[in-house]
């Protein structure tokens, strides 16, 4: 097989990929996706409420590490004091709050 259909292949698989993730997503405000930015940039702590892949809720207080984009969907990697890691989804994020100030970000309501 030729280099160039390996490549084609590679790309429809990823572009397959993609689509089954983001069929789902649902973008989150740029407003709010920048302060999640700016939380990571100075690593502060949230209060956090989210649902996880099974629809449970979940609340923790978390250190924000970085928001990251893959396959079509937004995350967020955080952890906890105790250094327990959590990438969330943006979108499943129910209830943020600055941890410091307990002054709510801008969720959607």
């Amino acid at each position: 097989m030729s280099a160039k259909i390996l490549c084609w292949q590679d790309d429809l698989k990823q572009t397959l990929e993609r689509a089954v993730d983001k069929q789902n997503y649902q973008p989150i405000a740029c407003g709010l996706h920048e302060q999640y930015q700016l939380a990571a940039m100075r690593g502060t702590l949230l209060d956090l409420s989210w649902k996880n892949e099974s629809g449970e809720p979940i609340s923790a207080r978390l250190r924000v590490l970085d928001v990251a984009t893959r396959n079509g969907a937004e995350f967020l990697t955080a952890e906890t004091p105790a250094g327990d890691r959590h990438e969330i989804r943006l979108d499943w994020i129910t209830r943020a709050v600055w941890a410091e100030s307990s002054i709510p970000l801008d969720l959607p309501g």
